[in-house]
């Protein structure tokens, strides 16, 4: 097995293909044929068992604002193991190859959504409630600002000095 790290706009069509099926496998309801959400990530990282693709997390590389202070921060979406290479501490190897990368680049915190909280605790992750801002897009359209506390999902793990604040979390965009 290997790991690879690619920005999205260097993804060839077929191995796209192989990102969708596999989300699709793994998120009942993903749209269908498409290897993103809401939006395009950034990069991500991908799994590999010779050439076959069992893992995948895309990554989100943005400016936020928490508190009225900018932060820097990678959002964690789509993080999944194909069923028979779980338990095998994969998703644990993606989270710490995406942890090294952001220290190593002085960004100041990962940031996902997750309503399964075990995997991001042992992890090191937090569980925070901020009221948060984001641009709500559905169907590849803009449909305004949504502002609302997210209780239960969203999650933080600290990579510098910076202090985590319960004001505001400003997305400065969609939502991971």
């Amino acid at each position: 097995m290997f790991i690879q790290r690619i920005e999205d706009f260097q993804i060839p069509k077929e191995i796209d293909i192989q990102i969708g099926e596999l989300l699709e496998e793994a998120f009942p309801g993903y749209p269908k044929g498409q290897s993103y959400y809401k939006q395009v990530p950034d990069f991500r990282y991908l799994v590999w068992n010779e050439e076959e693709l069992i893992g995948h997390m895309a990554i989100e590389h943005r400016l936020m604002s928490n508190g009225g202070n900018p932060i820097k921060v990678f959002g964690v979406t789509d993080l999944c193991v194909k069923d028979s290479f779980q338990h095998k501490k994969l998703a644990t190897r993606l989270l710490q190859e995406l942890e090294d990368l952001g220290r190593k680049f002085e960004l100041d915190f990962i940031i996902l959504l997750a309503r399964d909280h075990e995997l991001y605790l042992t992890n090191g992750f937090q569980l925070v409630k901020n009221d948060c801002r984001w641009l709500l897009i559905h169907d590849n359209a803009s449909l305004g600002i949504i502002h609302r506390k997210i209780e239960q999902t969203l999650m933080m793990k600290p990579l510098s000095s910076k202090k985590w604040k319960n004001g505001l979390l400003d997305f400065l965009g969609p939502a991971f």
